[in-house]
């Protein structure tokens, strides 16, 4: 039996951080010129974080990008530390 209920592609947001404005305008720019994201928004914040065994508190920018592929920001994103998929939700 066939289904008449149309299907969602899952959708979500997906958060993440770069050191400065510029970097962070770039990637955003390029995920939604790419049709990865819908919107891209961008906050100034600063960050509490261990990396390699210290605790760091650096000023970054996040990225909150609206989108139905989670993973957008894996190929132009220029540090080791993933993006990482904060509220999905799956219709």
């Amino acid at each position: 039996m066939n289904d008449p209920t149309p299907t969602v592609p899952p959708f979500g947001v997906v958060l993440t951080t770069l050191p400065d404005e510029a970097g962070a305008e770039a990637l955003a720019r390029q995920i939604v010129d790419a049709g990865l994201g819908a919107c891209a928004q961008l906050q100034p914040i600063r960050s509490v974080y261990r990396w390699q065994g210290e605790t760091c508190a650096e000023p970054e920018w996040r990225l909150a990008i609206k989108s139905t592929v989670p993973t957008a920001t894996r190929r132009w994103k220029p540090s080791s530390a993933p993006a990482t998929p904060t509220h999905c939700r799956r219709s």
